[in-house]
């Protein structure tokens, strides 16, 4: 499938989960995550769901920080310029919702991309090589692509994923690790 036939479908895919489908299978992909994935002493990169596109809830994830001892960074998008860049996350006050209707920090201490150790990353539809489908404007691509080698990339579904995207560009960072509710997918 092409990149514009995986939006589609699972854009479609999505709106058939109910509210308390979703509920279920974040916590199960969320309680993976964190059996999976060391967190220890790490910085982690958590995208906010984008409740309108019935996102896989991250909110979770801010709850445990001091208990499993990791620091979160919350990405803002600048569409201005076309980037992202990210805020340490302190509190709730922080946090207020885009014109694009994503949650994100207004203000911070700011992390840069050589601080983080493991990105979260959102997406609709990815492959078995890794590679993901998202809503097209390649925000995500730039910035893990500027992030250290050893940075983990870490894939959120609530979907299986497909042989193959048909349609991937030079730029396209794979994934390193893709956690369904079904399955743990190492790529």
């Amino acid at each position: 499938m092409t990149k514009a036939e995986c939006r589609k479908l699972y854009t479609e895919k999505r709106k058939q989960l109910s509210a308390v489908e979703i509920e279920h299978l974040s916590g199960v992909i969320l309680d993976t995550l964190l059996k999976t994935v060391d967190f220890n002493g790490k910085t982690i990169s958590v995208f906010l769901p984008i409740r309108e596109k019935r996102e896989i809830d991250t909110y979770p994830i801010l709850d445990k920080r001091h208990e499993l001892n990791y620091r979160v960074a919350l990405p803002v998008a600048d569409f201005q310029a076309n980037n992202m860049f990210h805020y340490l996350y302190e509190n709730p006050e922080q946090l207020v919702v885009s014109e694009y209707g994503i949650p994100e920090p207004v203000r911070g201490t700011l992390v840069s991309a050589e601080e983080i150790d493991i990105v979260l990353v959102p997406l609709l539809c990815f492959d078995k090589k890794g590679y993901r489908v998202g809503y097209g404007k390649g925000f995500y691509d730039r910035f893990l692509s500027t992030c250290r080698p050893d940075c983990l990339f870490v894939g959120l579904s609530f979907f299986e994923g497909i042989d193959a995207i048909e349609d991937i560009f030079r730029d396209d960072v794979p994934l390193n690790l893709v956690i369904t509710p079904y399955q743990i997918c190492h790529v």
